[in-house]
């Protein structure tokens, strides 16, 4: 999930991958990013998740909040009223709210690699079989 926290009307991000329990698709919990979008060496980082991967947008304060908005890509601000779940490929999500004064938080960005769930299982298996393979001939 996209956790949106309140401090001073900023919104901070945390990030963290794994699947919920009960759950059939993977979710994103965000665990410790600031809402800047982080950079390696200059390049912008894409955080890597599945597709099928939900994306849950919520304030943890919502004291005085009125709506909170979200854009993918260089689309339009929409009200967030649904998880998202994005096509595979390279994604940024923009997310903000608003208060009940009309006062608009900073927008919190992520950036997402959205990877295709069967190419990730191919990839996966044949690490496996390799590390079989290779344990037996050793």
């Amino acid at each position: 999930m996209i956790r949106i926290l309140f401090v001073a009307m900023s919104l901070v991000l945390f990030f963290h991958t794994g699947v919920e329990a009960g759950s059939a698709l993977p979710q994103v919990n965000i665990v410790s990013v600031p809402s800047m979008i982080p950079r390696v060496n200059g390049a912008q980082v894409y955080y890597k998740a599945l597709q099928g991967t939900q994306f849950v947008i919520r304030a943890e304060n919502t004291a005085g909040i009125t709506h909170i908005l979200v854009k993918i890509d260089e689309g339009e601000f929409d009200p967030y009223t649904k998880p998202i779940t994005l096509s595979s490929g390279k994604h940024i999500i923009v997310a903000k709210a608003q208060n009940t004064t009309g006062l608009w938080s900073n927008e919190c960005k992520v950036n997402v690699l959205i990877k295709d769930r069967h190419a990730g299982m191919i990839i996966g298996l044949c690490s496996i079989f390799f590390l079989i393979v290779a344990h037996l001939a050793g």
